[in-house]
């Protein structure tokens, strides 16, 4: 999205003194940058005209010898055809507790650490800028402002060779900075947080997910080009028996949490605009599992962003705004089956296609008295995480309920002809349920055995959903193949 750069230009252009338009459109960021198994990532991108993608190149952090970056990793391959935006990123404020004069001291690492993101150009593609993801507060502006100041001017006198390529990125590429907090309430900070954006060539403000909150409105009063942020990716913490907090979960243990027997769902806030969906995993029994290990008692909190509000929001944040350029959604995870919102989800969205799952259910007979119930999502859109709202169910009458293995489902429960929950025995239809619907996912077919004999044709299914982007699924009893039961139905309001 961000082809961020207000004032990009070629070499040839540079000399001529004649900047280009400042790009428009929507990007991703990358987080953890782009997977080995993410070869395809170009196609995908390409899919809805991604302005640029945002990938990490070095990390800041303290040490006892003075702030210093680490080099990320690069992609296997360079991109070719999608302009690349370098991150130059920090998990903490440098400058906090600092007296202002302490800005222009770390103006000097600034330059040094954007020299040493340029220089690693070429291993990420076409480079057409550096942004600068390091937080501050109302408190700091002022010296991240001088900060700044001190490395720009020092950048161009780091490297003397006329030519060298790294001095003419740095000469050329528009430097962009992170905005995440809303205006402070003091003109003073107000006026500290102008400076710092004056000293650069455009802004990404963080309006939804996470902590992020910063003010479309006050942004756009800035006066630079400016970006629209949005943190698409679900959380996770580890919560101790005891109530300690543990360490942080990937989004992409999710769906395996969600499958494991071993857990139970719990749910805490409902969804909302401020916070999306809250909802907590706890172990029953000692758990391991990629990405996380757990004790009885011990929980997982996962924090889930409204996927329908932030969609909702893309228009309302930059509409009517003078500055805004569009939109960057971020990514974690280093693959799209890490994701519960991946790219390729996003693509949809934005080219104007439903944003729900297509489950696809369908029924195998083995003999009269066995039957095999399975489903696949055709999509790369999730449902909401739910123990009552995901299921397929399967009508056996006359046949009746013998025994279910419930294979890549979660759980079951029994009904008879007319709805009513009942005993096995009693019970002619199965619904299979499952927590999360994941992206592509594929089930292990359910194993029902039945009393009796099984319906000709067999056997009748309805499926009910609820997707993470807001709706719901429901469609009508219908033989597999017959009437499409998963066929891209429309969600209602």
């Amino acid at each position: 999205m961000l082809a961020l750069c207000a004032a990009i230009a070629c070499s040839r252009a540079s000399r001529a003194g004649k900047p280009l338009e400042p790009l428009r459109g929507d990007s991703v960021w990358l987080t953890d940058g782009v997977g080995r198994a993410e070869a395809g990532i170009e196609e995908t991108l390409s899919r809805f005209g991604c302005a640029a993608v945002f990938l990490p190149a070095r990390s800041l952090a303290a040490s006892p010898a003075g702030w210093a970056g680490r080099d990320r990793p690069p992609p296997a391959r360079p991109l070719s055809r999608v302009p690349v935006v370098l991150v130059l990123e920090s998990s903490e404020d440098p400058l906090a507790g600092a007296e202002e004069k302490a800005g222009k001291e770390f103006g000097r690492i600034l330059a040094r650490e954007i020299a040493a993101v340029l220089s690693r150009a070429s291993a990420f593609g076409p480079v057409r800028g550096v942004h600068l993801d390091i937080p501050f507060s109302a408190s700091t502006a002022a010296a991240h402002a001088a900060a700044l100041t001190e490395a720009r001017s020092r950048l161009s006198h780091l490297l003397s060779r006329e030519g060298d390529p790294v001095t003419r990125l740095a000469r050329e590429v528009p430097v962009t900075v992170s905005m995440r907090r809303p205006p402070p309430t003091e003109e003073k900070e107000r006026e500290a947080v102008r400076a710092l954006a004056s000293r650069s060539d455009g802004l990404v403000a963080f309006v939804f997910g996470d902590d992020n909150s910063a003010d479309p409105a006050f942004i756009d009063s800035l006066g630079k080009a400016w970006w629209a942020g949005y943190a698409s990716a679900t959380t996770g913490l580890v919560r101790k028996k005891s109530g300690e907090s543990g360490l942080p979960v990937p989004e992409s243990a999710l769906d395996a949490l969600t499958d494991d027997p071993r857990t139970e769902l719990l749910h805490g806030v409902p969804w909302d605009e401020e916070r999306g969906l809250e909802f907590t995993l706890r172990a029953t029994q000692n758990l391991s599992s990629p990405g996380v290990a757990l004790s009885p008692g011990d929980s997982v909190v996962f924090a889930a962003p409204s996927l329908a509000d932030m969609l909702g929001r893309f228009r309302s944040d930059t509409s009517g705004r003078r500055f805004a350029r569009g939109h960057v959604v971020v990514f974690a995870g280093g693959a799209e089956s890490d994701r519960l919102f991946p790219i390729s989800a996003l693509a949809d969205v934005l080219t104007g296609r439903l944003a729900v799952p297509d489950l696809n259910a369908w029924t195998a007979a083995e003999g009269s008295r066995l039957l095999r119930v399975a489903a696949e999502n055709r999509s790369p859109h999730a449902s909401a995480v739910s123990r009552i709202e995901n299921w397929v169910e399967v009508d056996l009458a006359p046949a009746r309920v013998g025994d279910v293995e419930v294979g890549g489902f979660d759980r079951w429960e029994a009904y008879d002809e007319n709805g009513r929950p009942v005993s096995p025995g009693r019970a002619t239809r199965v619904r299979l349920y499952e927590t999360l619907v994941a992206p592509l996912e594929r089930f292990e077919p359910a194993r029902l055995r039945v009393r009796g004999k099984l319906p000709a044709p067999c056997c009748r299914l309805r499926i009910h959903l609820r997707p993470a982007a807001g709706g719901e699924i429901a469609t009508a009893w219908a033989l597999p193949g017959a009437a499409a039961p998963g066929a891209n139905p429309s969600p209602s309001p």
